[in-house]
């Protein structure tokens, strides 16, 4: 993990070097990942859609052979051959999902850790700020009646956000550290629930503005779940231009089964099912880690949302103009 953080944080350092603006760095960071993974998001869309398509002739073979194993194995690859893929092509969805996981793991890292992918500061360079900032903070406790225990305990309280704090208490002074955080009037080091404590804290515009982009998270989610749930209905349909004779086969197998099987739509059902329970889990417990972390995270997530709306209208329209182009070479 550290290695994908430490190409992504070269990235993202490259991007700050020019636009000079921790925000709009992300932003663009975020959108030329987009565009470098849209080839694999392209091909796994096809990949997902054909592979639907023979999921019956599947069955159908599998039928035949099913005390066969060697001759079920080869009828696969020729029917993966027929269709022009690959039999490993399945699996590149899977691999996909784990990219993505992994790259937006690789973000998050580089986001909460500036100082150390942007200027380049060692763990105990870190450290040592910090520690300055914490015996500042406890020396003013204890000359205003605090114990040292208790002193050292509050100086400490956002040691999770080690680099922020440095960042806004020692930016100004200190070239080392600074870094530009002001994004739309915002300070990106702010972290929502140690600035919001209360409703009446929302009465200032400066706090409005630090709960808008966890909100705006959540609105931008709730919108692409909602594109991606059409997204999946629409690629079903797609899967279901299955071929007239293999639809007879199968209806008329059907017939003579007492029992129903677990078939490829049927998983299809139980996905967008599972992705119905996401659209209201996922985004409610990332709104809950964005209340706790600087608003840098938010900017990226809120940002990613957006991006992902448009990237599935132009998925669509890439992949149906292929398939389209493919299906015109065949005739």
């Amino acid at each position: 993990m550290e290695q994908i953080a430490t190409i992504i944080g070269a990235m993202l350092n490259a991007i700050y070097s020019v636009i000079g603006n921790f925000g709009w760095s992300i932003i663009l960071l975020s959108l030329i990942i987009k565009v470098l993974l849209l080839p694999l998001e392209i091909k796994g869309r096809i990949t997902n859609i054909k592979t639907s398509k023979i999921a019956d002739k599947q069955k159908i073979i599998q039928e035949k052979y099913k005390n066969n194993q060697q001759a079920f194995n080869q009828a696969m690859i020729d029917l993966y051959k027929e269709e022009g893929m690959s039999p490993m092509a399945p699996l590149g969805g899977c691999l996909m999902v784990i990219i993505q996981l992994l790259v937006m793991i690789g973000i998050i890292i580089v986001v909460v850790s500036p100082l150390k992918y942007i200027k380049g500061l060692t763990t105990e360079e870190i450290d040592s700020k910090y520690s300055q900032i914490v015996e500042a903070r406890v020396a003013k406790l204890t000359s205003e009646g605090k114990s040292e225990e208790e002193a050292k305990t509050e100086a400490q309280k956002d040691i999770r956000q080690k680099e922020m704090v440095i960042i806004r208490e020692l930016g100004s002074t200190d070239e080392k550290v600074n870094i530009n955080m002001e994004f739309l009037g915002l300070d990106l080091t702010s972290i929502p629930s140690e600035t919001i404590k209360s409703i009446s804290d929302l009465k200032e515009p400066k706090n409005l503005g630090i709960i808008s982009i966890p909100i705006l998270y959540i609105v931008m989610s709730f919108i692409s779940f909602g594109v991606a749930q059409k997204d999946m209905e629409h690629m079903r349909q797609q899967s279901k231009n299955k071929d007239d004779n293999v639809v007879k086969v199968i209806e008329d197998k059907k017939e003579n089964e007492d029992e129903e099987k677990f078939t490829g739509e049927d998983f299809q059902d139980a996905m967008m099912t599972s992705n119905k329970m996401m659209k209201y889990i996922l985004p409610i417990m990332i709104f809950s880690v964005s209340m706790v972390t600087s608003l840098g995270i938010s900017i990226y997530w809120a940002f990613n949302s957006m991006v992902d709306i448009l990237k599935i209208y132009l998925l669509k329209h890439i992949v149906n103009k292929k398939l389209e182009k493919d299906a015109k070479g065949k005739v």
